[in-house]
């Protein structure tokens, strides 16, 4: 018999937030560590950690400002006004003009990261004399800096800094701005001591003159470097050609060169003197004259990322030829931009890259040559596209090209005809190792059609997106 004095069982689960308050303070710790994101640039965005997870409760935001870990990235954005690269708290506190207001909230970051962990800081905009003055005590710790369009008073203030300042600093990125690019006095902004630091291994400038950057010494501790000309507007500024070359001949321990040269000048050449960059592994750049002077000189035979860019286009002259000729054999990762060659062109390059594993297709100016007539062809024409895709699908006639294909990207709007794309996954899947297709479609109706086709595949494990 039941006993009806007894109180009943209570079936109810406890509440979900009863059980989170239970898990013990280093476990939240690791679990907010790993929710970071791998961008820097997230760490001001109120939606992701940090910021997120001081938000829910108490007990987070005290586990959370006890972890010196979470606090030793920093992307500081210091703009007026409502520019898109300004996010979150640090947008609310410019757009009311409390610039008071950022530093100390900087300086309660710097707080939280305790005393012995190194850090990471991206300061974007021109108004950065405040911020430096927070974070120049802490120069000490610096292991990556980038100044993005600093003003002058921030400028200044990073030229007291020596060498023995920043005994970490590993990576090192600096780019003038269009109203402090003084063509005439720009060595006057160059920070010496950051330059040589003793464990600076990675080092992005833009817009500094070359023959400041010469004289400087310790490339050969880099092995990474970027040099950009690019500018904003209609100022004219690039880089030339027989000054890159000398600069690179000094990097001698480089893995990665990335050049935006903007240098159209047909007179600017170099010696017919070799660059021996041997440990090169990856080479992103941009073509003009300048860099078509600079590739034909450099020894590549170990390169295996390569990324061409259009800023003008160059009848005539193809540094992919020029890169392949020397390492295709090794090429691993092509991105290139399509508007630079015709589709047979292309094709022929990728026969001599039998280990190339990433392919990806862009274009600057919308049209391959040969779908223009000076420049008025038919937009909306796909020769190009159906050229290129059919002389990649697998032929028993003749040799495959790049056999190991695993990735295929066009990130340009492309459009095939009829079934070429559906033709394309099917002969790669049967044959080569393809893993993964995205696609920009012109015609946007079109996708469905094309999901459908591809569903065999992608329930065999292809990757399949619209970009």
């Amino acid at each position: 018999m039941i006993d009806q004095n007894l109180d009943p069982i209570t079936t109810h689960p406890p509440p979900l937030s009863s059980i989170i308050q239970q898990v013990p303070d280093d476990v939240l710790a690791e679990i907010f560590l790993s929710s970071l994101s791998d961008d820097i640039r997230d760490s001001s965005n109120p939606n992701k950690s940090p910021l997120l997870v001081t938000h829910i409760c108490s007990q987070w935001r005290r586990v959370a400002h006890l972890t010196p870990r979470l606090w030793r990235r920093i992307d500081i954005p210091v703009n007026r006004g409502t520019q898109t690269t300004v996010q979150g708290r640090f947008q609310r506190i410019y757009d009311v003009g409390k610039e008071q207001a950022i530093k100390e909230l900087v300086e309660q970051w710097l707080f939280r990261s305790g005393t012995g962990l190194s850090l990471d800081i991206i300061i974007r905009g021109r108004r950065t004399r405040l911020v430096l003055e927070v974070i120049l005590p802490f120069a000490s710790r610096w292991r990556q800096i980038s100044f993005i369009s600093p003003d002058r008073a921030g400028l200044d203030h990073l030229k007291t800094i020596s060498s023995s300042d920043v005994p970490l600093l590993e990576e090192f990125s600096l780019g003038i701005g269009e109203e402090e690019a003084d063509f005439q006095n720009r060595e006057d902004y160059i920070p010496f001591g950051c330059l040589q630091a003793p464990m600076l291994r990675k080092l992005a400038v833009k817009r500094l003159l070359i023959d400041s950057l010469i004289n400087i010494g310790g490339w050969e501790r880099l092995t990474h470097f970027s040099l950009n000309a690019e500018t904003e507007d209609t100022t004219t500024f690039s880089y030339e050609s027989s000054k890159v070359a000398r600069l690179l001949t000094l990097c001698t321990n480089l893995t990665s060169f990335t050049g935006i040269l903007r240098n159209m000048d047909p007179n600017a050449f170099i010696d017919q003197t070799s660059i021996s960059l041997p440990f090169l592994s990856s080479l992103s750049i941009h073509q003009d004259i300048s860099s078509v002077y600079i590739t034909q000189n450099l020894s590549l035979q170990n390169l295996t990322n390569l990324r061409l860019h259009q800023s003008l286009f160059i009848l005539g002259r193809s540094m992919l030829r020029e890169v392949v000729m020397q390492c295709g054999s090794v090429l691993q990762s092509l991105t290139t931009d399509k508007t630079m060659y015709g589709a047979g062109e292309l094709l022929d390059c990728l026969r001599n890259c039998p280990n190339l594993k990433s392919l990806t297709t862009q274009a600057t100016f919308g049209l391959p040559l040969e779908e223009r007539t000076y420049w008025n062809s038919d937009p909306h024409s796909h020769i190009w596209d159906d050229k290129f895709l059919r002389g990649l699908i697998p032929s028993v006639d003749s040799q495959i090209i790049c056999p190991k294909l695993e990735i295929f990207k066009c990130v340009q709007q492309v459009m095939f005809s009829d079934t070429i794309l559906f033709d394309f996954v099917k002969g790669r899947r049967g044959s080569t190792a393809l893993k993964y297709v995205g696609v920009k479609m012109k015609d946007a109706p079109e996708n469905e059609f094309i999901i459908s086709f591809l569903q065999p595949f992608i329930h065999e494990g292809l990757v399949f997106e619209f970009l």
